[in-house]
C-alpha cells in the first residue's frame, strides 16, 4: 500500500508532502523499489522535488532500474533535472538494464533543453550503452533524426564517426533509416562517408536497398561508395546481398528478433510460420519502466493506472 508520503508525491500535492515530512515521514519510503522522489521526477512536479531534496531524499535511488534524473531527462522535465543536479545527482549515473546515460535518453526522445542542461553539467558526450549495440548520444539521436540535438552533441565535441561494436557509425544508422536531415548535417560537419560496417555495408548501399532515394543523392554527391560486393544488408522488408534481393516469404520467421540495432547477423528458421497478426509492444524499454512505475502507484491506491 503507498504511503501518504508518496501518494502526495504522485499527486504533485505539495502541501501533503511538507505536512508529511513535518511529521516525520520516512523520505525515501518505496513501492515497488519507487521512492517519492522517483515518481515526483516521472510527473515533473518541480515544488514536490525541491521539498523532497530538502527532506533528505536520495537524489541516486535507483527505482526500477532508473534514477530520478534518469526519468527526468526521458520525460524532458529539466526544472526537474536542475534541482536534482543541484542536489548532487550524479550527471552519467547509468540505468540498470542497458547501461544508457541520462544524456543517451534525452538525446534519444528530442529533449534539446534536457540535453544542453546535461552537457553544460558534465553529461559525457561519447559514453556508449553497454547493451549488444553500444550506441553513443549522437548515434541515437541520428537513428530519430533529432537534428537539434546532434547539433548540441557535436558542438559538445561528439565523436561524429564513433562506431558502434559492429562497426555502424551515425551517418549509417541515418542514411538506413532515412533521416535526410540527419545525413545533411553529418556530411557537412565532416563524417566519413564510406566507412564500412564489420559486414562490408555503406551508408550508400544502406539507403539504396532501403528506398531512401533522397539520401542516396547526398551521399553520391559526396562521392560516397556503394558496399563491398557480396554484404549482407538489412532491409525493412528483406535481407539484400549487395546487388540482389531476398524477400522474406511468409513461410519462415525470424529465428530471434532482429533489428538493425541489435545484431548484425540474421538468422532465419524454415520451421516456423510467421505470424502476420501478431501484436507488437512498440513501446521502448524506458517508457515500459515508465508505465510500470504509474501502475504500481496507481494499484496502490485502487485507482486505474
Amino acid at each position: 500500500m503507498a504511503s501518504p508520503l508518496l501518494l502526495a508525491a504522485f499527486e504533485g500535492d505539495v502541501a501533503a508532502v511538507k505536512k508529511q515530512l513535518k511529521r516525520g515521514a520516512a523520505v525515501d519510503v518505496e513501492l515497488d523499489g519507487l521512492t517519492p522522489l522517483n515518481v515526483a521526477c516521472v510527473e515533473g512536479h518541480e515544488a514536490v522535488v525541491r521539498e523532497l531534496i530538502k527532506g533528505g531524499a536520495a537524489v541516486d535511488h535507483m527505482g526500477q532500474s532508473t534514477t530520478p534524473l534518469y526519468t527526468a531527462s526521458q520525460e524532458g522535465h529539466v526544472g526537474v533535472m536542475s534541482l536534482l543536479l543541484d542536489g548532487g545527482a550524479t550527471v552519467n549515473q547509468t540505468e540498470g538494464d542497458h547501461g544508457y546515460t541520462p544524456l543517451y535518453i534525452a538525446s534519444q526522445c528530442g529533449h534539446e533543453d534536457a540535453v544542453r542542461l546535461l552537457l553544460l553539467r558534465g553529461g559525457a558526450v561519447n559514453q556508449a550503452g553497454t547493451e549488444a549495440l553500444g550506441g553513443t548520444p549522437l548515434y541515437v539521436a541520428a537513428t530519430k533524426g533529432h537534428v537539434g540535438v546532434m547539433k548540441l552533441l557535436l558542438e559538445g565535441s561528439a565523436a561524429i564517426n564513433h562506431t558502434t561494436k559492429n562497426g555502424a557509425t551515425p551517418l549509417f544508422i541515418a542514411s538506413l533509416d532515412g533521416q535526410e536531415a540527419a545525413v545533411r548535417l553529418l556530411l557537412s560537419s565532416g563524417a566519413t562517408v564510406n566507412q564500412p560496417t564489420d559486414d562490408g555495408q555503406t551508408a550508400l548501399s544502406a539507403a539504396r536497398e532501403n528506398g531512401h532515394t533522397l539520401v542516396v543523392k547526398l551521399l553520391e554527391s559526396h562521392s560516397a561508395d556503394p558496399a563491398t560486393p557480396g554484404s549482407v544488408v538489412f532491409s525493412r522488408d528483406g535481407v539484400f546481398v549487395e546487388g540482389e534481393a531476398v524477400t522474406l516469404s511468409q513461410d519462415v520467421e525470424a529465428s530471434s528478433s532482429v533489428s538493425h540495432e541489435a545484431s548484425s547477423e540474421i538468422t532465419i528458421s524454415q520451421d516456423v510460420e510467421a505470424s502476420s497478426s501478431a501484436a507488437v509492444d512498440q513501446r521502448s524499454p524506458e517508457a515500459m519502466a515508465r508505465d510500470r512505475a504509474h501502475e504500481a502507484i496507481a494499484q496502490a491506491w485502487g485507482r486505474p493506472a
